[in-house]
């Protein structure tokens, strides 16, 4: 019996709609899984703690280059909404953002190249690890705003018959919005731009014109004093060439599942090859096709000009991955379908499913371990947030000074204690081990970061009275008790003396300590930071120093490397002079 072509049709739409809502439910759990490790990070702290109020300046002052207004708002909102307490409605919403970018991105390339290429396109999407950042850091729904956004007006604008009034409407709300959530959605501006020019469509054209002229009015008022290039150290003239050219390999080379920055000229090379194949097969680009293009060659371009100061690595971001991942699907499709319907062979089919396979596997693979990266940075930066927060009344605590530049360059004691005042204290989602402790802190920099923020706290004290010398060890050597509470240690090699001073208590060096010993201190006693200048000074001069008294009775913990001999004594305030 033959099969009528309409039931054929419907039973493949049910199939290719259960691929991908199998493949949607899989990441989703996936992200969830992932969020456990995640919380407020980097510049999020900027719209946090900076741009928390609606103003003229907070709204629409550029943060870097960017126009923020709409991610600052949904920041703003949801801040009032759930405050500090949960990251999760802040990854709700960059997450529905990626699905929804997901499901247009299906619906253009299945008009353009058909339903089996646009499924293809879409789990590549959906699945795109190597464009982590844009998937694991609420910060970058920026990006997935403007790339959605982006997305609908270009869905509503691709059409095969007459575009509709609203639809030239909701495209250039659309654009709207994509602009002014990030630079990525001018891009996607231009891209309509282009294709209204490039067929000269007054639909596109009146979607995408006004909303240039807005964005060009908010550039004169307040764009053009965001960050503009960043200065690199490179004397290469050519830095912003290669920066260009190993972006878009690296842009290949995700989408493919391999780590971008590793095989970005290999990416490089299957481009260029791809599209010499093509164009001797008769593939041809619509006017769609070349604004989409554009749009990429635009993207990359802007990075090299703007970024490649940061070294040519930067190109191969995974934030930028994501955008320029559509714009290649974007123009990839349009490619194919310039000779008609695509009709695939069954032995074309294996191969496509099998590359789409590899692919997904290597996209999640750098997902998931760039997710366990994430974790162990992030737990250290909350292991110091609540640190902070444990010794907020401690006298001398540096409120106006980053305590770890690196991790929280935005965040300073007061600033953040004001907007815990404000917020409430962060709801911190971090996977912690069953004794409710985190996981994966780097102790060396949590030590150096509560030194940081406490280094003004320590007192000093001279002609002390010593205290029994309890907790004090020596490696390395032998210590003897001279029985006025020192430790004599001796030894004809390096040795390290290490004690718990509890809470109260000081210490000092008597005798045999050189500018060649090595202090290190901290409250988290498997790896110590080293002393700040001001406490190490303090020890070689054989003063007593006597650390602050944490809140929660924390012991403090400190050792001394030496190349020889010294006198540790231990001493308790209340006999200090």
């Amino acid at each position: 019996m033959t099969t009528h072509p309409t039931a054929s049709r419907r039973r493949e739409s049910i199939l290719r709609g259960v691929v991908l809502l199998g493949v949607g439910f899989a990441m989703l759990a996936l992200f969830v899984y992932i969020g456990r490790w995640l919380t407020f990070w980097y510049d999020e702290w900027s719209f946090i703690l900076d741009r928390a109020d609606p103003t003229v300046d907070t709204l629409l002052a550029p943060h870097v280059d960017h126009l923020s207004l709409i991610p600052v708002l949904i920041y703003q909102g949801l801040l009032r909404v759930s405050g500090l307490a949960s990251y999760w409605p802040f990854l709700a919403v960059l997450w529905t953002c990626h699905f929804a970018s997901v499901a247009l991105l299906y619906r253009i390339t299945a008009r353009s190249a058909g339903p089996w290429i646009a499924v293809v396109a879409a789990i590549s999407l959906l699945t795109l690890g190597c464009a982590f950042e844009d998937l694991l850091q609420a910060f970058q729904l920026s990006f997935l705003l403007s790339t959605s956004f982006g997305l609908l007006a270009i869905e509503r604008l691709y059409r095969r018959s007459i575009v509709r009034r609203g639809d030239i409407v909701v495209a250039g709300v659309a654009l709207a919005v994509a602009v002014a959530s990030s630079s990525v959605g001018v891009i996607f501006m231009g891209v309509v731009l282009a294709w209204g020019v490039l067929d000269r469509n007054r639909d596109r054209l009146a979607a995408s014109l006004p909303v240039l002229i807005v964005y060009g009015c908010w550039y004169l008022a307040w764009g053009r004093h965001g960050a503009g290039p960043i200065p690199g150290t490179s004397s290469d003239p050519l830095l912003p060439i290669w920066s260009f050219w190993l972006g878009l390999g690296a842009a290949v080379s995700g989408v493919i599942g391999l780590p971008p920055y590793i095989y970005a000229p290999l990416g490089l090379v299957i481009v260029l090859a791809a599209v010499a194949r093509l164009g001797l097969a008769g593939y041809r680009l619509s006017a769609f096709g070349v604004a989409a293009v554009l749009g990429l060659v635009a993207e990359y371009a802007l990075q090299a000009i703007f970024r490649s100061g940061l070294g040519i690595d930067a190109s191969a971001r995974s934030a930028y991955l994501y955008p320029a991942a559509i714009l290649l699907w974007l123009g990839g499709a349009d490619a194919l379908s310039t000779r008609g319907p695509i009709s695939l062979g069954r032995m074309v089919r294996v191969v496509v499913v099998v590359a789409l396979a590899l692919a997904v596997v290597g996209n999640l693979t750098q997902m998931i371990g760039s997710g366990r990266a994430m974790r162990g940075l992030r737990a250290t930066m909350v292991a110091e947030l609540e640190f902070l927060e444990s010794v907020r009344g401690v006298p001398g605590l540096a409120l106006d000074e980053s305590p770890d530049v690196d991790l929280l360059p935005q965040v300073t004691p007061r600033r953040y204690l004001a907007a815990v005042d404000r917020f409430g204290p962060p709801g911190l989602a971090i996977a912690r081990g069953p004794d409710g402790s985190m996981v994966d802190v780097n102790a060396a920099r949590f030590n150096a970061a509560a030194l940081q923020m406490l280094r003004g706290a320590f007192s000093r004290g001279a002609n002390p009275a010593a205290a029994p010398p309890e907790g004090l060890t020596v490696d390395g050597g032998e210590g003897r008790d001279d029985g006025n509470g020192c430790i004599t240690a001796a030894a004809s090699g390096p040795l390290v003396v290490r004690w718990n001073v509890g809470p109260g208590d000081g210490f000092w060096v008597d005798k045999g300590l050189d500018a060649q010993a090595t202090i290190r201190m901290g409250v988290e006693p498997r790896e110590l930071a080293a002393a700040p200048p001001s406490v190490a000074d303090r020890v070689i001069d054989g003063l007593v120093i006597i650390p602050p008294t944490l809140t929660d009775g924390t012991s403090w913990y400190a050792e001394i490397d030496a190349p020889g001999p010294l006198t540790v004594c231990r001493a308790s305030t209340s006999k200090a002079g």
